[in-house]
């Protein structure tokens, strides 16, 4: 059981409370924001990698590879669906 610390019950250390919530609101938007920018980073280092290899490579190879990396892609996630549940239960 958690403690509301921007109860007026707390008297004195309400002031407090509200900076202590405002501090957890602040981590959890800069965590959003860190995993969003990953997000990006990555789709960004995919593009400019399946770009290059366009201009590399002929177009069956390129078509094959992506097809092959998607279909990996696509089995890993549902061979993880449900995974972290299982995990965390026991």
């Amino acid at each position: 059981m958690s403690a509301d610390l921007t109860s007026p019950a707390h008297g004195a250390r309400t002031r407090a409370g509200r900076l202590l919530v405002a501090a957890r609101q602040a981590r959890m938007a800069g965590g959003s924001a860190l995993l969003f920018a990953n997000a990006l980073v990555g789709a960004g280092c995919g593009v400019i990698f399946w770009t290059l290899a366009a201009w590399r490579y002929d177009m069956a190879a390129v078509g094959l590879t992506s097809a092959l990396a998607s279909a990996a892609a696509l089995v890993a996630t549902l061979a993880n669906l449900g995974l972290s549940a299982v995990v965390m239960r026991y």
